[in-house]
């Protein structure tokens, strides 16, 4: 941290929910990191300026994947499109609307899209890895207002008991101090834990119902076929 502003690995927490735990500069998400967001949805990846930019993987709420290119936090380039049924399509999009299907149809794996899904998955992985140590920062953050208690030397009796008087007492509010900030420490680690489970919880709930709407949907598409038939 630089005059207050967030350098380096660490852990930002927005108004609106989100975690992110990664690289930053001058306060921004800048550098390899993952971002949490609060419906279950998650992005793992290259920052610039505060939004994905460059190589990525975004996770959405219902299962559905993209890995790909970015830019200024939208999906632009190159990248393969996953849906919740692990169907993938190559895709090329332009500030997140995707180019004609024609032209996708022409993408080949080997010159056009391979090289761009290593990239993502190898800005996915130095993402994951900085989230880790971010948080360990983060937790080790709590502790480093930590207080020493220096040496001095002394002529008289008199001020050798009257430091060690002090002496004890600033010993005994450095243990509480120490305690207390401790439990601080455990406070983050448990929120920490507990916002990404509860995220992961959620993505999972969210794609249980779709799946379950589907299987509902195919249930009720087969009773009309067969009505049809019957008549």
């Amino acid at each position: 941290m630089v005059r207050g502003i967030p350098n380096g690995l660490g852990v930002l927490l927005s108004v609106l929910g989100s975690t992110y735990s990664g690289a930053m500069k001058s306060g921004k998400k800048h550098g390899e990191g993952v971002e949490l967001q609060t419906n279950g949805a998650n992005y793992s990846g290259e920052f610039r300026d505060g939004v994905a930019s460059g190589y990525g993987v975004y996770v959405g709420t219902f299962g559905d994947k993209y890995i790909g290119q970015w830019e200024d936090g939208a999906r632009h380039g190159i990248g393969v499109n996953v849906d919740a049924e692990a169907v993938m399509a190559a895709t090329q999009f332009n500030m997140d609307e995707p180019m004609f299907e024609s032209y996708n149809a022409g993408l080949s794996w080997g010159e056009d899209v391979q090289l761009h899904v290593l990239r993502a998955v190898l800005a996915e992985t130095a993402a994951t890895s900085n989230q880790e140590l971010a948080r360990q920062r983060h937790i080790d953050a709590v502790v480093q207002g930590l207080t020493t208690i220096g040496s001095e030397t002394f002529k008289t009796t008199k001020k050798i008991e009257v430091f060690e008087a002090k002496d004890e007492l600033e010993t005994a509010n450095f243990i509480r101090d120490q305690s207390d900030q401790m439990h601080e420490v455990n406070v983050v680690a448990r929120e920490l834990k507990l916002n990404e489970a509860q995220l992961t919880q959620r993505q999972k709930e969210l794609r249980a119902e779709i799946v379950t709407k589907r299987t509902r949907g195919r249930a009720h598409t087969g009773h009309l076929a067969a009505a049809v038939g019957c008549a």
